[in-house]
């Protein structure tokens, strides 16, 4: 993968990660933290999907859900495909204070700069009642299993070491809470992977380790080889967290 969720536009293959988005979507355990999230929030009026993407939440959640993203080409494929869209920065929310019956993320706050700021100001944006569901992956749930077992360790805390916010979403109750949310509730839902080349970019993540000077060469080629086991799985979970303001 030659993108990163960070910065969309500026990575080296901004179109394909539209596409990567596609591509999860169509995978059952997505399919149904997706489903929950738009549970939770059907009904209420209007709703914003912070990092909406290309915006299929935004149309299943019906004609009052606006989508915000930071990248062009990820609204621009929203657009296309129909739906209300703005360009904008969850640490600063162009919404007046208490505009918004709901507020929902996946996979998006792991992103950004300041999660402290950024659930500021969904609270800000969300009226009293109103309710912010995230749906967020745990990096300390990861588990590898089918691979070189002496050199995998090394992998999942690469893993872990390379998402910006890859523990927040054990957090965010917590953080919630703290913010004068009540009724916090969560569900984990474990994803499963047994396609290496479908995770996340784990193939490339042993040339990165070498160039850290954490493996050699032969190090990385063993790994590599140890890809190609039959019982390769990559699993983690993806908490969502719901909270009303």
């Amino acid at each position: 993968m030659s993108w990163t969720y960070a910065n969309v536009d500026r990575s080296g293959d901004p179109a394909a990660a539209a596409e990567w988005m596609d591509t999860m979507a169509s995978w059952p355990s997505i399919r149904s933290i997706k489903q929950r999230t738009v549970d939770l929030l059907r009904g209420g009026a209007p709703v914003l999907d912070v990092g909406c993407g290309v915006g299929n939440e935004v149309r299943a959640l019906g004609d009052g859900a606006v989508g915000l993203d930071s990248s062009s080409t990820m609204l621009r494929e929203a657009r296309a495909r129909g739906g209300r869209f703005v360009r904008g920065d969850v640490h600063a929310l162009p919404f007046a204070s208490g505009a918004l019956e709901g507020v929902r993320t996946e996979r998006t706050l792991q992103h950004v700069t300041d999660p402290a700021t950024a659930l500021q100001e969904i609270r800000r944006v969300l009226r009293s009642g109103g309710r912010v569901v995230c749906a967020e992956p745990d990096q300390s749930t990861l588990v590898i299993e089918g691979t070189d077992l002496e050199l995998t360790a090394a992998i999942v805390s690469f893993r872990a070491g390379s998402v910006r916010n890859g523990l927040l979403a054990g957090q965010l109750a917590r953080r919630l809470s703290r913010l004068g949310f009540v009724d916090v509730q969560r569900e984990s839902f474990t994803v499963e992977i047994t396609d290496p080349a479908l995770a996340f970019g784990l193939p490339s993540w042993p040339s990165m380790i070498v160039e850290r000077g954490a493996w050699n060469v032969d190090e990385a080629r063993r790994f590599t080889a140890s890809l190609e086991s039959p019982s390769f799985s990559y699993r983690f979970d993806v908490v969502v967290t719901w909270a009303t303001r």
